[in-house]
């Protein structure tokens, strides 16, 4: 008696320019205005003389987004693999049955990837979040408003960086 074996079709081998392509557009699309906002913005110091503070600015803000980034995805992701059940690669082996063929599916591949795309993800959300308040951070970091050797205003007796970036935010918390 002979037995007849089944073996799938062969997949034809991706196109990867095409997706490389619609990857290239979808960035162009996305960032390149933000690109330009910089583009404009770098010009605009420089031609006032003032292209180390658009470089500060920028460096500053890189740095707080890369750092939110990197602490939050450290922290969701050995999460994930704190409350990961460790048995878990064990699943896997346990067949399904479709039209009586047995089929097995690889269960902590697939977790691990989807536990690293949500860190991402998140990381990158709090992260651009965050940038947005890199003026606060910066302002805590280099505690500009307890320097005690800044001049002083004669008439009121504050220092000079009082009103730079104490007083705009009291405007904004009163407003």
């Amino acid at each position: 008696m002979s037995t007849i074996e089944w073996h799938p079709p062969r997949a034809k081998p991706k196109r990867r320019g095409r997706l490389l392509i619609v990857a290239a557009i979808a960035v162009l699309l996305l960032g390149g205005g933000t690109a330009l906002s910089y583009y404009v913005d770098r010009l605009w110091f420089e031609s006032l003389g003032y292209a180390s503070v658009f470089w500060t600015t920028l460096g500053l803000q890189s740095e707080v987004f890369v750092v939110f980034f990197v602490a939050t995805f450290l922290i969701l992701y050995l999460a994930f693999l704190a409350i990961k059940p460790a048995r878990l690669g064990e699943l896997s082996g346990i067949p399904i049955l479709i039209n009586g063929q047995p089929l097995q599916l690889p269960i902590e591949p697939v977790l691990r990837i989807a536990g690293l795309a949500g860190a991402a993800v998140i990381g990158l959300a709090t992260a651009v979040g965050m940038m947005s308040e890199w003026t606060t951070l910066g302002l805590y970091w280099s505690g500009a408003g307890n320097a005690p050797s800044s001049p002083v205003d004669p008439i009121f007796f504050r220092p000079i960086p009082f009103y730079l970036f104490t007083l705009p935010a009291y405007r904004l918390i009163s407003s």
